[in-house]
């Protein structure tokens, strides 16, 4: 091996920092989220709107429609084989997600760790630009945590 890692073990650190730095978060059903409270009953788009495999898309569109109360999350998900990033929401400290819970129901029991969050304009003023075709906010996140420990 000597004093190189592979691309797979140099991938597999950077996620554990990341995971280190992480929180890990409990994923709740929308309608348990407490939305509620603030007078939403329903989501003003159907399943058919919230888009599969666009977990990013789908969790952008809910915090700035109701940017008043929910925050954008991003952060990694744990699988048997492998670590995700992946897109949900909050709200006062509660996190659901719709992709999934539309989706792939079960998924929401695996382990969410939480990196990045707040709204939509508080992480752009904080540098972050929302990119999904291009990189997420965790990529960028890890982008910065990369350029600091190189400087």
């Amino acid at each position: 091996m000597g004093a190189t890692m592979l691309n797979a073990e140099r991938i597999n650190v950077i996620y554990e920092v990341l995971l280190s730095r992480g929180r890990k978060v409990e994923i709740v059903s929308w309608t348990d989220s407490g939305i509620a409270a603030h007078r939403v009953s329903h989501l003003p788009w159907s399943k058919t709107s919230i888009r599969p495999e666009q977990c990013w898309y789908n969790a952008y569109l809910i915090a700035e429609n109701y940017r008043y109360c929910v925050e954008y999350v991003e952060g990694l998900v744990i699988f048997d084989d492998e670590i995700v990033e992946h897109g949900w929401n909050s709200i006062n400290g509660k996190h659901f997600d719709l992709t999934w819970e539309y989706y792939r129901p079960s998924y929401l029991k695996l382990p969410h760790y939480e990196l990045i969050s707040g709204s939509v304009s508080g992480l752009e003023a904080q540098g972050y630009v929302f990119m999904p075709d291009v990189i997420s906010m965790v990529g960028q996140y890890r982008r910065k945590l990369l350029a600091k420990a190189a400087s």
